[in-house]
């Protein structure tokens, strides 16, 4: 893809995720089962971009099987290079477009992702993507079943995080986006920091951390202005301490409680190169508020945060909304010592399963104000 983001003076390269890849597969594939081949194909994505893709055509005698090899662009990702194949033949029955997954595709065996249990790991976005643009080229009165397989997923996926999810056998067919966009961290935290001070040269002294994407769709609902949002990514320490040295004194958080309950445990950077105490840090919370280790021992055996706020709500809500409560303290107190108390800090705690699931004192009080 021939498209550049400059980050820290340096010319960087998209890439397109193995969602794209697997739609992109997909509608070639099926534009061959009904006799045209193509060598390129055009799909949309979900970042509004449309996108020219090279497909390659294996023979086949019972249906149509084309591969795309994903490109991440200048992004360090471990699937960079590998074949992501769809293979495309003629059914029968009332749904028009099946989905399935071969080879190399992952299959879900733990609660808390957004895949139910047993179902290939190919998430919700991808999924949506290769049916939107089957159904471009799918003739009327038409039904096909689409195999998605990867033949090297089952080694791939042993340089990811899939196994300790829950996710086994092969890769995960990702992307919110559709679009990859390369990470070069010392250069996405220099970014982060230029735009702070942007912010801050602006007049601006009040401001709104998100992590990423969820926050942003999170604060949709409060019709907060996307200007009035500073992306930290994993950054978070680094950039609560470079708001305190450029004069920001107040800063809301925003975010998901796979990330909070990281800054509760003060981690400085919440990539998971660094660690996964989120079952640590919701445990360590539900001892803080009085609960016994005999209670609250299963929380360490949750596979995601939003499995253990379950588990805490089948103990009861009181005690749940206690627990979250100790979070967004704990994480108001990380924050607020990194800043060494200079930079006063609210936090706001959602889940895209359950919503909001608590906030410090103060928390709204200063969204009405940044809202402004």
């Amino acid at each position: 893809m021939e498209r550049y983001i400059e980050k820290n003076n340096k010319k960087l390269r998209y890439g397109y995720t193995t969602g794209s890849c697997a739609a992109a597969a997909a509608k070639a594939a099926v534009q061959a089962l009904y006799g045209k081949k193509v060598s390129m194909i055009e799909i949309d994505t979900p970042k509004g971009w449309k996108i020219s893709i090279d497909v390659f055509h294996n023979k086949c005698s019972k249906g149509a099987h084309c591969y795309v090899i994903k490109d991440a662009g200048d992004d360090p990702d471990v699937t960079d290079g590998i074949k992501i194949h769809a293979f495309a033949r003629k059914s029968q029955g009332t749904e028009s477009i099946r989905i399935q997954a071969g080879i190399g595709i992952g299959i879900v065996t733990k609660k808390g992702l957004s895949i139910d249990v047993g179902e290939p790991a190919i998430n919700p976005v991808p999924l949506q993507m290769i049916r939107k643009e089957v159904e471009k080229v799918l003739p009327s009165q038409e039904s096909v079943t689409i195999s998605i397989f990867v033949p090297e997923g089952l080694e791939i996926a042993k340089r990811t995080f899939n196994e300790k999810l829950g996710i086994l056998g092969g890769i995960s067919i990702l992307g919110t986006t559709g679009i990859v966009e390369p990470m070069s961290e010392k250069a996405l935290l220099d970014t982060f920091k230029i735009e702070l001070s942007i912010l801050r040269a602006s007049g601006k002294k009040q401001l709104i951390f998100i992590f990423g994407n969820f926050g942003r769709d999170y604060l949709k609902q409060y019709n907060i202005p996307e200007k009035n949002m500073q992306k930290t990514s994993n950054f978070i320490g680094p950039m609560v301490e470079e708001a305190t040295r450029l004069g920001f004194n107040q800063v809301l958080l925003v975010g998901h409680i796979g990330k909070i309950v990281k800054v509760a445990h003060e981690m400085h950077n919440t990539h998971s190169q660094f660690g996964d105490n989120r079952m640590a840090s919701i445990y360590q919370s539900a001892l803080f508020i009085g609960i016994s280790k005999e209670s609250c021992k299963d929380l360490l055996e949750c596979n995601t945060t939003d499995e253990a706020i379950e588990y805490l709500d089948s103990l009861s809500r009181d005690l749940r909304d206690r627990v979250c409560q100790s979070i967004v303290n704990r994480c108001k107190t990380a924050m607020e010592t990194w800043a060494e108390h200079q930079t006063k800090v609210e936090c706001i705690m959602f889940s895209k399963i359950h919503g909001e699931l608590g906030h410090t004192e103060k928390a709204f009080d200063m969204l009405k104000e940044l809202k402004k």
